[in-house]
């Protein structure tokens, strides 16, 4: 059976200034797979389940103009800690230092969260299983009723944490790169390729959704058929193929980089001919279905990041700081970002058609044409 790639192309509609989301008015939206929010430009539409169609995004149901502002993020990523035993050479982190989020932060955090209306949370790092509470951070965020991710390298991790926390995932990302030479060259490791292989045995069939992240750049991008071959026989839910970002400690790899547009070609050439149940979901960033809108990256629509010191972040990889949560609280933050996001707005953004659909030019552009 063919796959069936879960995301449409084409991707940035300001790429180029000249391409325009791509549309599938085949596709049907049963809305009873969604969780609602309003907002007031319209409805949003998250999924309940990780689902490979929808996963990792959310739809706006409406024919809005204008500048779309959430109310509140509708995924908070927690880097937990920055500790982590791997030594990736694409790492996004200028560098790791074991600092922990101070507990009874992370607890306050989940609680406002829950309060202003987040949908989900998903804990990250560093390794979130390096963290000493991550087994009742996850219990926590479960009875408050958020939806819980996990994102992990799956190495030097304790394996009775990932028995603990399995069964009650929304979804756990895990790290692989290649085949084994290549995987342990990126990550630095011997044995992390093993590690990797264990981890998804034991998540599959547990986590209500299990999916495997690949970052694409020319060192590994012929690998891509190995690693989909062994995840569909793992019997992984999805496989994420995403742009690699030279930033960090990935500046010294940053000739290996590949530009979107090339990227999105050489992966459609690379997965034409495979066959498996598992899904792919490539690096598109944005795309309509009918007059549903769906955000692929949320770092200017609808994710916030908060680091191991309570600082908030709109991206990962373009990591500017604007304030700590401890003084303004998430919701005053979450509103400050988004207004000094606006008031940064470049002039043909302004003026775009798509502005109120992706929050205006991705700021890594600038830096490496992601």
């Amino acid at each position: 059976m063919n796959i069936k790639p879960a995301s449409w192309t084409v991707g940035h509609p300001c790429i180029n200034n000249k391409i325009k989301p791509s549309q599938d008015k085949a596709v049907e939206i049963d809305k009873s797979n969604f969780i609602h929010r309003e907002e007031v430009f319209g409805t949003l539409l998250y999924p309940k389940s990780a689902g490979p169609t929808y996963q990792g995004g959310y739809f706006i149901e409406n024919e809005y103009s204008g500048t779309m502002i959430l109310n509140a993020p509708v995924r908070l990523d927690i880097e937990l800690t920055y500790q982590c035993y791997h030594n990736c050479i694409h790492c996004y982190l200028p560098n790791k230092k074991n600092v922990h989020m101070d507990k009874n932060m992370a607890i306050e955090l989940l609680h406002e969260a829950k309060e202003i209306n987040v949908i989900g949370v998903q804990f990250i790092g560093g390794e979130p299983y390096c963290y000493p509470h991550i087994v009742e951070l996850v219990d926590i965020a479960k009875k408050l009723g958020l939806k819980v991710e996990i994102f992990t390298s799956a190495f030097g991790i304790k394996k009775d944490n990932i028995l603990a926390t399995r069964d009650f995932l929304d979804r756990v990302a895990i790290s692989l790169d290649g085949s084994l030479s290549i995987h342990n060259a990126f990550r630095g490791h011997a044995k992390s390729y093993d590690s990797v292989l264990e981890a998804i045995d034991l998540f599959t069939g547990h986590s209500s959704f299990t999916s495997v992240a690949t970052v694409v750049t020319r060192l590994n991008v012929d690998e891509i058929p190995f690693i989909y071959n062994i995840v569909n026989k793992l019997g992984v839910d999805s496989l994420e193929l995403n742009a690699f970002k030279a930033v960090g400690q990935g500046m010294s790899i940053s000739k290996y980089h590949i530009p979107f547009n090339e990227l999105v070609g050489i992966i459609e050439n690379k997965i034409s001919s495979l066959e498996g149940t598992t899904q792919i979901r490539k690096p598109d960033i944005l795309y309509t279905v009918g007059k549903f809108t769906f955000f692929g990256c949320g770092s200017r629509t609808f994710t916030a990041v908060i680091n191991p010191f309570g600082n908030l972040l709109r991206c990962n990889f373009v990591r500017k700081d604007y304030g700590n949560i401890s003084d303004m609280g998430l919701k005053k933050l979450w509103n400050y970002s988004n207004q000094v996001k606006l008031s940064q707005l470049a002039p043909k953004c302004k003026s775009c058609l798509y502005q109120n659909r992706c929050g205006g030019f991705c700021d890594l552009h600038k830096i490496n044409k992601v």
